[in-house]
C-alpha cells in the first residue's frame, strides 16, 4: 500500500521535474522560513505573521510557544476562519466557562464582534492558518 501522507519530493522520479527543490523565489510562493512572525504584545509566546493581505480578505498563521495563551480578542466586522496545522489548543467563545479541545486537522470560525481565546494544550508549539474574510 501507498502511504499517501509521505510528502517526500526526495523521490528520484521527481528529480527530472525540479531544478532547486530549496529555492522559493517564485512571486506566488511563500516559503515557511520567509515568513516574518512578530510576538503580540497582549499575549506572550504568541506570534502573528500576515502573509497575504487585500482590501476584504487577508491570509496569515499564528504560532504558539508551549502552553501559551492568546489572550481574549474580539473580532471586528469579519469572520475569521481557522485551520489548525499543527498542535492541540483549547478554544473558548465569548464567556464559555467550557471550552471546545481543537487539534491538527480541524477547522474553525469565528463570527463577527465575537470575543474568543485559545490556549496551547501542550508543551511544544502550535501552529494555525487563519484566514479573515471582511464583507463588503
Amino acid at each position: 500500500m501507498v502511504n499517501i501522507f509521505n510528502l517526500s519530493i526526495d523521490h528520484p522520479r521527481f528529480a527530472k521535474k525540479f531544478t532547486n527543490t530549496e529555492s522559493h523565489d517564485h512571486e506566488h510562493v511563500l516559503a515557511y522560513n520567509q515568513v516574518e512572525f512578530r510576538e503580540s504584545s497582549k499575549s506572550p509566546g504568541v506570534f502573528t505573521a500576515l502573509t497575504k493581505k487585500a482590501s476584504n480578505i487577508a491570509f496569515g498563521k499564528l504560532k504558539f510557544t508551549p502552553k501559551s495563551v492568546k489572550k481574549r480578542t474580539k473580532t471586528g466586522n469579519y469572520v475569521s476562519h481557522f485551520n489548525v496545522v499543527y498542535g492541540t489548543l483549547l478554544l473558548k467563545l465569548e464567556n464559555e466557562k467550557v471550552g471546545s479541545i481543537i487539534k491538527t486537522g480541524f477547522y474553525f470560525h469565528v463570527g463577527e464582534q465575537t470575543n474568543y481565546t485559545l490556549t496551547n494544550l501542550r508543551n511544544d508549539e502550535a501552529m494555525i492558518d487563519f484566514t479573515i474574510i471582511k464583507e463588503n
